[in-house]
């Protein structure tokens, strides 16, 4: 992993011990981030070092947010989710004065829970308003959430978490973006690669089943026709 992406990863570390609370037992919990895994999937996906960089940096907004919510065992209510939504503007907030190799880490922060049906937030942007790193930023984080034990449950299943990137796309993640992170998977899954940094990262036998490799070539598939209607529109408007 690149160096600069290596130093952010051990700051947060850092950070993350740092920022350990207490719960109201008295027994230690951390103060959750969660963005060594999201960066450690980026990288795992083959993505250059700027998106890496915002994997680490995406959630950095949290430190604002009351560590009770951040930690909390349940699901969160309106109130708290309201709370908890002020992270992304806060994020961009902290990152845009300092100096990046990488000038749009803190754009990326800032839309990471953009939809491309405007249905997300900060800002309701959507589709092309949305930088594509911020997309690919997103189902990054969103793939993490499933595939990781939380308090208040256990991780989805391959099979669970496929069918969401299937009815998500198009309205919470883009097409092409789930393609071609589909394709990264698959090329691990057979073989075509002898990289297996996303079966690592997933774990022992998440990815082992028989039913894998059609799961992700009937997704890769189903990406691509979700997608040719509006090359093929883009085509004919230019040629008009």
């Amino acid at each position: 992993m690149p160096v600069y992406s290596e130093r952010l990863r051990a700051a947060l570390f850092l950070a993350e011990r740092a920022h350990r609370g207490q719960n109201r037992k008295g027994r230690e919990v951390p103060y959750v981030l969660h963005p060594v895994s999201v960066a450690t999937l980026l990288f795992a996906a083959g993505a250059d070092e700027d998106l890496v960089c915002a994997g680490y940096l995406h959630d950095v907004g949290k430190l604002v947010v009351d560590r009770d919510i951040i930690n909390a065992p349940y699901h969160i209510n309106a109130k708290q989710s309201s709370e908890l939504s002020r992270h992304p503007s806060a994020g961009y907030e902290i990152l845009a004065p300092i100096r990046h190799p990488y000038a749009d880490i803190p754009l990326m922060a800032k839309y990471h829970h953009e939809r491309l049906d405007g249905r997300g937030y900060p800002d309701g942007l959507v589709d092309e308003q949305i930088p594509l790193g911020a997309k690919i930023v997103s189902l990054a984080d969103s793939f993490d959430a499933m595939t990781t034990d939380r308090p208040y449950r256990r991780r989805r299943s391959f099979e669970d978490v496929v069918q969401d990137l299937r009815q998500n796309s198009g309205k919470q993640f883009d097409c092409t973006v789930v393609r071609a992170f589909a394709r990264a998977m698959l090329k691990e899954v057979t073989g075509e690669t002898k990289e297996r940094r996303i079966v690592k990262m997933l774990g022992k036998g998440y990815l082992d089943g028989e039913k894998v490799p059609t799961l992700l070539t009937d997704l890769i598939a189903d990406m691509e026709r979700a997608k040719r209607p509006v090359d093929q529109e883009e085509q004919q408007t230019a040629g008009a």
